[in-house]
């Protein structure tokens, strides 16, 4: 096929109907299971041989116009007494959620905030924030969620660029000077403060006793959760329009895992599609199964994957407020959940903990890992161990980014392919072009990942050359993402994640991908976990640097880096070597538990040794010879 008969083919796909389409994805069923017999291109925007692992009756259905609130209601009408939330011990069931969102919509009212207003959340994982955010969007109002680590310029940046003029905050990182600061330097007027036990069933003297110290704490015009709900108590709802799909229904920041983090809008069709094509897509989910949601809110995999998603199919999420990687052992071992989402840190503490070795994981229907790269060796651990402990699921590995609201593919149990990141998702096409010319590879051909999808993000916020680095409308019209990553498709349609551009190692014009080496070096049984960044190399640009977690700390690192050194050369190139091997207490870890590359990049050395040995626990080197 030409190029100019495939620029055309697609065209002609571009003007199809939605009825013309949907007929012509379930022809493309058909074709790829063998129903029917026809022509092939090799393309996968065209092809779409994931389609296979879909029913028929769930290709091309799509969701309601609708908000996110509506949405989550009308999936809901029948489980008034269903558990939506498990938070510290208070199960608050779908009727009793829905009654609640309609009291913090009165109170917001009360505060003025109205359609198109922006208002602050700094929230963790509580109740009063599934409340807020659903409340918010029946108002037609913007979430804008923020990470309660953030310091206060940071806050009063965030809020001054989006106008916002209502805060509301958990108690815990707020005192007297922050609340003074955010006054003077910002449009704020409202500010409402809830306390983290609020909603928490313990001992009602002692919930009281730390309910009234906090409330005391603060200057008259700061308003507690008690006083805020008061104020809406006589406010009609009856006035409140609809709002439909389109309008931006949050803000979040992307992980700034490999540059400065970006503001992303979200609109109620991100939210809802996401929803959607989990529940066509057959992921094993059930109406009250126990969700085990400790991610934070604040990033688009917890809003949109963790919050909205479960609760639109009627599972139990608990919520975790605080949550530690280290506690991730003992939370499973306590709720024994259905679902999980987590990165793959989370699932090799499991392994490692003495809590969870010998755990009964016959619950576990749905394990999946996002948010980072897994490499293979560690995909096998993890099954091991899941089929050693009564799991009867592989890990689901799941891909995607905060500008499609989180997961575009995921890995069903029907197309499982060990080292992939799965198939799209049922409404979604994914796709591999050539990083500068933007034409598409056949598939099995490795370059770009691109996406296109109906949760891509409204935008960045007031960013609009950032928008244009990564949402571009190709030559037959059709709109992708791009990823910024580099991967490729097999024939079946599974991903395979090769690694990021921005962390390939151009040393001394040779490229490097990361992750082979890793792969490489995670084979060793002395060895817990890897990472492979770009070192700083006055002549040479950049050149591969191996930090290491060792499992054995007894071992021979001479032996070791010598052994390591054949391993890699046996399979790649000799400049794949790392020029230094850091072996150090643990990975630096962002803000949501995605390994920090920025700082291990930013890390200096001379080269003149081989073996570095960190102590992070004091801050200092001591360099070994070879």
């Amino acid at each position: 096929m030409t190029k100019e008969d495939l620029l055309k083919l697609k065209k002609d796909i571009m003007q199809l109907s939605f009825e013309e389409r949907r007929e012509r994805d379930l022809y493309l069923r058909d074709l790829s299971i063998g129903n029917v017999c026809g022509p092939m291109t090799g393309y996968a925007s065209i092809d779409k041989p994931w389609l296979k692992f879909y029913k028929e009756e769930n290709i091309g259905v799509i969701r309601d116009n609708l908000s996110a609130y509506e949405y989550m209601k009308k999936h809901n009408l029948d489980n008034s007494s269903y558990n939506a939330i498990n938070y510290l011990g208070n199960r608050i069931t779908y009727g009793e959620l829905l009654n609640r969102i309609d009291e913090v919509t009165k109170s917001l009212i009360s505060l003025g905030v109205k359609e198109g207003d922006v208002a602050t959340l700094i929230m963790t994982n509580i109740p009063e924030n599934v409340y807020l955010f659903y409340a918010l969007n029946r108002l037609g109002a913007i979430a804008n969620i923020i990470d309660p680590r953030l310091n206060e310029k940071e806050v009063i940046d965030i809020v001054n660029e989006n106008n916002s003029r209502v805060l509301i905050s958990i108690d815990t990182f707020i005192d007297e000077k922050f609340i003074e600061n955010i006054k003077t330097n910002s449009l704020i007027n409202n500010i409402v403060l809830v306390n983290p036990v609020n909603s928490a069933k313990m001992n009602s003297i002692l919930k009281s006793i730390i309910l009234f110290e906090k409330s005391n704490r603060y200057s008259n015009d700061v308003l507690n959760w008690d006083t805020f709900i008061m104020n809406g108590k006589n406010v009609s709802l009856n006035a409140i329009p609809n709002f439909d799909e389109n309008k931006d229904a949050i803000m979040v920041r992307t992980g700034g895992t490999t540059g400065k983090p970006k503001t992303v809008v979200l609109s109620n069709k991100n939210l809802n599609e996401m929803a959607n094509q989990h529940m066509l897509g057959e992921y094993n989910f059930n109406k009250k199964d126990l969700f085990l949601d400790f991610l934070p809110p604040f990033i688009a995999y917890g809003i949109c994957g963790a919050t909205h998603m479960p609760l639109v199919l009627g599972l139990e999420i608990i919520l975790i407020p605080k949550f530690d990687a280290k506690e991730f052992p003992g939370l499973m071992k306590k709720y024994k959940p259905n679902v999980v989402f987590g990165g793959p840190i989370l699932y090799e503490k499991m392994m490692l903990s003495r809590k969870t070795k010998s755990i009964n994981l016959s619950s576990l229907k749905v394990p999946v890992s996002g948010g980072d790269t897994m490499n293979i060796e560690l995909e096998r651990k993890i099954n091991n161990y899941f089929k050693n402990n009564d799991c009867k699921h592989f890990i689901g590995q799941g891909y995607g980014m905060t500008e499609v609201a989180s997961s575009a593919c995921y890995s069903k149990e029907n197309s499982y392919t060990e080292g992939s990141v799965g198939i799209p998702l049922i409404n979604n096409s994914i796709s591999i072009f050539d990083v500068n010319t933007m034409e598409e590879k056949t598939i099995g051909e490795e370059g770009e990942i691109c996406i296109r999808t109906d949760t891509v993000m409204s935008g960045y916020f007031n960013n609009e050359s950032e928008n244009e680095k990564v949402i571009k409308v190709h030559s037959d019209g059709s709109v992708w993402v791009h990823t910024g990553d580099i991967g490729r498709l097999n024939q079946n349609g599974n991903l395979f994640v090769i690694g990021r551009i921005k962390r390939i190692i151009v040393s001394n014009g040779s490229k490097i991908f990361p992750t082979s080496v890793e792969n490489i070096i995670d084979k060793c049984p002395d060895i817990q976990k890897c990472v492979v960044v770009g070192g700083k190399h006055k002549t040479l640009r950049k050149v591969p640097v191996a930090h290491i977690v060792l499992k054995n700390q007894n071992v021979d690192l001479n032996n070791l880096v010598i052994t390591l050194d054949n391993e890699i050369k046996k399979e790649l190139p000799d400049y794949y070597l790392p020029y230094v091997y850091v072996f150090r207490n643990d990975i630096p870890v962002t803000s949501i538990d995605k390994v920090d590359y920025t700082t291990l990049e930013e890390e200096e050395y001379s080269y003149q040794k081989r073996i570095i040995i960190e102590d992070s626990a004091k801050v200092k080197k001591m360099i070994k010879r070879v």
